[in-house]
Formats: C-alpha cells, structure tokens, sequence
C-alpha cells in the first residue's frame, strides 16, 4: 500500500472567519492552510478562496484536501480519510454530496447495494463541499480554474471539467464523511436547507470495525431514483446521447411494464393524505411522490441485488427531508414520523418487486421524448399541472 501525505485547505469568506479557524484547528495532522476570499466585496463565488486552496497543495505531500468552510467533521475524521487515500491513492474522494442532487441518488443505491464508495455521476458537477484529490490533480484544478474558459465557473464546475478531462475517477464516500452546517449561503444558493445524504454521525454505530479497510466501489449507475423539490422519479443516462433523462415515477412504472404499481401508490397516498394532518396546498402531490420515489428506489435496489440496512433507512429519511426542501409543504413532527413508516414499506415493496424481475433496462432505448435531467433544477412545483390536481382530487370524498 503506497504511503501517502496529506496537506489541507479550508477556503472560506471573511465573514465566516472563526469557523474556517475552528476547523483548521481540527486538522492540524494535515497541516491545514486557510484560503481567504481574496475580494469578498466582488460579486458571490466559491472560485476565488478555491482557487486558492487548490493552489496551497505543497511539494511535499501526495495529497490536498479542500474543505468549504461550513463542514461538521465526522468521528476520527482524519484516520478515516488517510486510510481512503492509502486505498483508493489515484482517485478523487469526495467526502460530501447533497441529499437532492444526482450524486446523493447514486449514494443511496450504492448504499442499498452495498458500496462502501458510490461513483460520481458524469454530467453533474462534482461535490467539492470536502474533496481529496492527488497532489498533481490540485496543481491541475487550479491551472484549469485559472484559465480564459473558467472565469466564470464556479469551483464545483470547473473541478468537473478538469476531472472528467484528465478521466480521472471520483469517488463519494458512503457515508459522508462531513455535514453541512447549514445556514444562510454566502453565495447566494436558493436550493433550500442542503444537508448530507447520509453522514457518518447518524450511522457509525451501525458500521463494522473494518468497514473502511474492505470497502468496496459501486458500479456506475444509469438508472437513479430521484426526488427534488416534491416530484419523484428516475434520472436515466440515454446511452445513445451520453444525455440524462428525467423520467417521472408513474411514467417510469408504465415504462418497465409495472402499472399495476401506480394506482395502488396512488391509492394509499390519498388514504394518508385523508388520516394525517398534511397542508392541502401540493400535500397531496408531494405525498403520493414520496411515496413513489420511494417505490422506486427500492424497486431500483431489488433489481441490482440490493438489500435494506441502517444506510438505506438513513438515505430514505434524506430522500424526504431534501425532497420536500423548497415545495413550501411543512409536515409537522408526527406526519414525518407517519410518513417515514409509509416509506420503508414502499420501499420493500419496490425491493420485492425489483427482484422479482430483471435490472430495468431502459438506458439503450430512445428516450428524446423525456425532459433533459438538467432542466429539474429550474423545476418549479407551482408550475407542475400534476401537482394541482393531485390537490383537487384530494377535496374529493
């Protein structure tokens, strides 16, 4: 096993000072460098403190972590990452991804299936919130954010094109190995509350001693169980184009030949919507997705061999929260713990289901008919014809 150094880096704005200095404080194993914003006063970017941090990588290190200066660092946070590097040392180790974005997905499949490691989706940018790279890759980073073509990247962006460039492969780690504070965006973000899709702080008891020493990697997913903002479904890699598709969940059903499955969700979201306290404005849309996506991911799981464990029940519980993050539909205590039992039964559902028949093979197909999966992020509920009537059916008796 090679040996490896690792240096590090908190990039951060001025106005988050003490915390980027609470968290150097943490890593002085790596020798921790801070990155300050070099013109806080410019219009709102991560690229300028990132670029700084990436530059920061010494000579004398084989690695260089960047952390944004907003992170909870998980238990033996710095053991655990120099035996990552010391496993997977020509790998870009991503130690965070969100809980709605395509990344998060392939994590809680890899989760389900077993990867102690998810591969990063190629098309998204890769999660640069707590990023472990080679040292020649930092050099790298940096060099490509510098140039002409990247000025107005932000870092999570112009990481991507460097990585998938140079083809080199990132990896998540499952769990994450950091949280997001949370906390108003310097930047800017109007994503709603962004959290981990499954930190290591809500699951290491469940995990064995060796867990990091025999982990393995998933495999590159092409099929993703998906909720954002209220709506469920699958993001679908059309191999014929490299594109990805947003495939919604009744949609999906209908496209494996799984019908019988939407009414019967359907049915049983409009029960819960009648016995649990839910708001009647898009409630009923965003519980009857719920309750698909959550069909779904388990379906998705049963297909590939997957199994259920206290990460999935982990991922499940992120699918809610960051799922119904920026709908405008607050459930109150008692409907999330109702809600989330409704889930893991979903969920089993679609795992006997997925493993009753073959791995869903959809990717080949001409999917030109489906939305882009890019186009989601500019999805608004308020817009969805679904959504308002899904909440005049549910003024029916």
């Amino acid at each position: 096993m090679r040996a490896v150094k690792i240096g590090a880096s908190v990039m951060f704005h001025p106005k988050r000072r003490s915390a980027a200095q609470a968290l150097a404080a943490q890593l002085t194993d790596f020798n921790c460098a801070l990155a300050e914003d070099p013109s806080p006063g410019g219009p709102p970017t991560s690229r300028r403190s990132a670029l700084l941090a990436w530059s920061q990588a010494r000579a004398d290190t084989t690695h260089h972590l960047v952390l944004q200066d907003d992170v909870i660092l998980g238990a033996d946070f710095v053991s655990t990452v120099s035996k990552a590097a010391e496993l997977y040392p020509d790998c870009a180790l991503a130690l965070y991804a969100n809980w709605n974005c395509w990344n998060g997905a392939a994590a809680r499949l890899a989760a389900a299936t077993g990867g102690a490691w998810a591969r990063a989706v190629r098309g998204e940018w890769v999660p640069t919130l707590a990023l472990l790279l080679p040292r020649e890759d930092a050099v790298g980073v940096a060099a490509e954010g510098s140039s002409k073509e990247c000025t107005e990247l932000p870092d999570d962006v112009f990481v991507q094109r460097y990585l998938e460039r140079v083809g080199r492969s990132t990896l998540i780690s499952l769990p994450n190995l950091v949280e997001h504070a949370g906390g108003p965006s310097v930047m800017g973000h109007a994503h709603g509350p962004r959290h981990s899709v499954c930190f290591i702080g809500n699951t290491s008891k469940s995990l064995a001693a060796n867990y990091w020493q025999t982990s393995s990697i998933s495999a590159s997913a092409t099929v993703l169980p998906y909720v954002f903002r209220g709506r469920a479904g699958t993001v679908v890699l059309e191999s014929a184009t490299g594109i990805w598709r947003h495939i919604s969940w009744s949609r999906f059903l209908h496209l494996i030949g799984a019908q019988d499955r939407i009414e019967m969700i359907r049915d049983n979201a409009m029960k819960f919507v009648r016995q649990v306290a839910v708001p009647p404005r898009f409630g009923p849309f965003v519980v009857e997705n719920q309750f698909g996506g959550a069909f779904i991911y388990g379906l998705i799981a049963g297909s590939q061999g997957g199994a259920w464990s206290s990460l999935v029940n982990e991922c499940l519980g992120t699918q809610l929260l960051g799922g119904l993050s920026n709908t405008g539909v607050v459930l109150g205590d008692d409907a999330l713990v109702a809600i989330g039992q409704e889930l893991v039964t979903h969920w089993h559902d679609g795992l006997n289901h997925g493993r009753s028949r073959p791995s869903p093979d959809i990717a080949g197909r001409s999917l030109d008919c489906y939305p882009a999966a890019a186009d989601v992020w500019t999805y608004r509920l308020e817009d969805d014809p679904e959504a308002a009537r899904s909440e005049d059916s549910s003024k029916e008796t």
